[in-house]
């Protein structure tokens, strides 16, 4: 099914580290749709909102490195969900490098 977003996000920035809290909301606008024995069948209870609460953290390294977490959860979550995106916890770690920075100095 199609989906429509919204990230409603305040950042705080430092010095060396800018954080940052947002809000997500996902919306389902139909129910989703498994092709089963030769036929479509809507997933009842697919259709719907989402609401997942997300959290980031950069620390920056250098002039062109910097570190990045992402954290986030559901806190709305619709009735069935066989897109295969449930989770109940998810955490990232990155590594940036800026290359056009790196090359100035």
């Amino acid at each position: 099914g199609d989906d429509v977003m919204l990230r409603i996000q305040k950042n705080f920035p430092r010095e060396r580290a800018s954080y940052g809290v947002a809000a997500l909301p996902v919306y389902r606008i139909q129910q989703s749709v498994i092709f089963k024995e030769d036929k479509d069948t809507p997933v009842e209870g697919s259709d719907g909102l989402t609401l997942n609460i997300t959290g980031r953290a950069t620390f920056r390294l250098g002039k062109s490195v910097s570190l990045n977490l992402l954290a986030g959860f559901p806190v709305l979550v619709r009735e069935s969900r066989p897109d295969g995106l449930t989770r109940s916890f998810v955490l990232s770690a990155g590594f940036n490098f800026k290359f056009e920075d790196a090359q100035k100095q």
